[in-house]
């Protein structure tokens, strides 16, 4: 078991050491698409503040507390579009290019390799400022930063990008019988945007489909509810219970789509 996760985790080193030496030869490229990410963000934030100009709550939430929110979205999308887009994104591509039957003769887990191979560095400054977007929102909030209160934002937040990568794989696993996914994957977008603002905003059958549905309610405004101090135990066993079951039942769809993929050589 220990020598299995070294082997991989030498594998991962190695494939986020060649992704940084391909990405720092276009460092005019990092710089400017950077900039472009804090824009995008200052940008949306300006948005909420004029708003609230207007009023004192967006659904039930204080001006802070949707910051939390925001910054929790920023983390999320941040990783999503440093390893989970660049990965995932490509797997109708190795389908349709036949490069998928060389991945499946690597002394690796295929859906590991599927993956992890390529990594974005620069979107990580996403990651970065979302982080400081909860520290300064938390620290208007007055909130208690504790060791156990720092756990449980980091186990939600780790509940989140799970329950994400899930659902981003096992929509993309479709193309071994379907080869044409972007219409699926632009309204699966659409939904994930929508968790900008807090779950309460919505109403109705749509937040019944972001919370059962598409979970985007577990993905940014639960881990927000530990920063805010309306978390509950139910919340977090959800969370926790949502996470896990997606990635037993993913790990399974995967297993059963490569049973009935077709080789491109066929």
């Amino acid at each position: 078991m220990i020598k299995a996760l070294r082997r991989y985790g030498k594998a991962l080193a190695a494939f986020a050491r060649i992704s940084v030496a391909e990405e720092a030869a276009y460092r005019a490229h990092f710089v400017i698409n950077s900039v472009q990410s804090l824009f995008w963000l200052v940008w949306f934030l300006v948005s909420v503040r004029v708003y609230f100009l207007h009023t004192d709550q967006l659904g039930g939430w204080r001006y802070e507390e949707v910051l939390v929110v925001v910054g929790v979205f920023q983390i999320v999308n941040g990783v999503i579009q440093t390893l989970f887009q660049p990965n995932i994104g490509r797997l109708v591509e190795y389908v349709r290019m036949g490069t998928l039957d060389l991945l499946l003769t690597k002394p690796l887990d295929s859906q590991f390799i599927v993956s992890t191979r390529y990594f974005v560095p620069w979107r990580l400054v996403s990651v970065v400022a979302g982080l400081g977007l909860v520290g300064y929102a938390a620290w208007r909030l007055d909130a208690a930063i504790t060791p156990v209160g720092v756990a449980l934002f980091l186990l939600l937040l780790a509940c989140a990008l799970t329950i994400v990568y899930c659902v981003m794989l096992g929509v993309m696993t479709l193309c071994f019988w379907f080869v044409r996914l972007e219409n699926l994957m632009a309204l699966l977008w659409s939904f994930w945007e929508m968790g900008r603002y807090p779950i309460t905003v919505y109403r109705g059958v749509l937040r019944f489909a972001l919370t059962y549905l598409v979970p985007v309610a577990f993905v940014t405004t639960v881990p927000a509810q530990a920063v805010t101090g309306r978390l509950t135990a139910s919340a977090v066993f959800a969370a926790m219970g949502v996470a896990m079951g997606l990635l037993l039942v993913t790990r399974w769809f995967w297993l059963f789509g490569l049973r009935h993929y077709t080789s491109a050589s066929s």
